[in-house]
């Protein structure tokens, strides 16, 4: 039953394993098909978890904001993404499935509230690793494209913005955007 799949997953999500944190959020992300009442407790369940600093439960994580939330209202997806969507500031771009991920679920915002997306990149570069530049346009190539066909006006007030920062990367990623 739903409520016995829950009980073990709650039961899980207390292992500090990431391979089985990974599993726990996996098969967290397949429920969201079932009943609404189920998903409050999904989200709960997937909140816990957005702290974990680890890649493979950061990975996972972000597979389901980019694949398994389909089934849930806007303001459901909003509200998860609003508060896991900073978590992923600081993605390291070696990851690549997480960034890969998470250009998925920025391209979905440029189409419904492209402020989202524009925060989210504004973010992602000013917490992105000092020292070393910023591969910006290769990993986030499908949302920049988006952003230049359904909302250029705010890609071009954004980068315009980034050129005007005092930190040489966020420089950097905007030149990248705009080529």
């Amino acid at each position: 039953s739903m409520e016995e799949a829950m009980r073990v997953l709650e039961e899980l999500s207390q292992d500090e394993r990431p391979e089985i944190l990974y599993a726990v959020i996996h098969a967290a992300g397949r429920l969201f098909t079932s009943k609404t009442e189920v998903r409050s407790r999904i989200i709960k369940l997937l909140d816990r978890f957005l702290p974990n600093q680890d890649p493979t439960v950061r990975y996972a994580i972000s597979m389901v904001m980019a694949f398994n939330m389909r089934e849930l209202s806007l303001s459901e997806i909003r509200q998860f993404h609003s508060k896991a969507l900073p978590y992923f500031y600081d993605a390291d771009e070696k990851h690549n499935g997480i960034i890969h991920n998470l250009m998925y679920v920025t391209a979905y915002w440029v189409k419904v509230d492209p402020e989202v997306t524009l925060d989210f990149l504004k973010n992602w570069v000013k917490h992105h690793p000092k020292g070393k530049p910023i591969n910006f346009s290769d990993r986030f190539l499908h949302t920049i494209n988006e952003l230049k066909q359904h909302c250029p006006i705010g890609l071009e007030k954004e980068v315009i913005n980034w050129l005007l920062d005092d930190n040489k990367h966020v420089i950097h990623a905007a030149r990248k955007s705009i080529l």
